[in-house]
């Protein structure tokens, strides 16, 4: 499932040898011109974030998805009615999301939005959902407790070393 793109910030400014004719945006501008000179400063750091941002929000995706198609697949009858209890439960995905939040403690927020998520497991066959691996799920809460803020806190400390260089 696809994220739309980050909205790119965009600079005002005046970028020619000659003085400004609109002397009422000097102010605007100068301060625009801070801005992106700061943004610039940051690059390294900002990257490393960011990687880091986009490392969790893929690991609580995968989470959410794991867990939403164990519950899918445990709400499945074993032997009669399985196509009509599919249909069933794909109209009904929002409550499953619900139900998962609720049971595991996944924040809504994490699931991809149900509409997509309904069309793509309709194009699925149900009955070959996996079962989910248990350790492989202990890993990735690791990963989100345990791992990430401990990367987290190394980004300052990076920073001061490059500083010093």
């Amino acid at each position: 499932i696809m994220e739309p793109p980050e909205v790119a910030r965009v600079y005002m400014g005046s970028f020619w040898d000659e003085p400004l004719e609109a002397h009422e945006l000097s102010g605007l501008f100068e301060r625009e011109k801070d801005d992106l000179y700061s943004q610039i400063q940051h690059l390294p750091r900002n990257a490393t974030v960011n990687k880091i941002n986009d490392l969790s929000r893929r690991a609580r995706l995968v989470k959410s998805h794991a867990l939403l198609l164990e519950q899918l697949r445990n709400s499945m009858p074993s032997v009669w009615g399985q196509a009509q209890q599919w249909e069933e439960l794909l109209k009904k995905l929002p409550a499953q999301y619900l139900e998962v939040s609720r049971r595991h403690g996944v924040p809504l927020g994490d699931f991809p939005d149900s509409e997509i998520m309904r069309q793509k497991l309709a194009m699925s066959d149900y009955t070959k959902l996996p079962r989910i691996d248990k350790v492989k799920v202990d890993k990735l809460n690791v990963l989100l407790s345990s791992d990430i803020p401990s990367l987290l806190r190394l980004v300052p400390q990076e920073e001061a070393m490059a500083a010093y260089g």
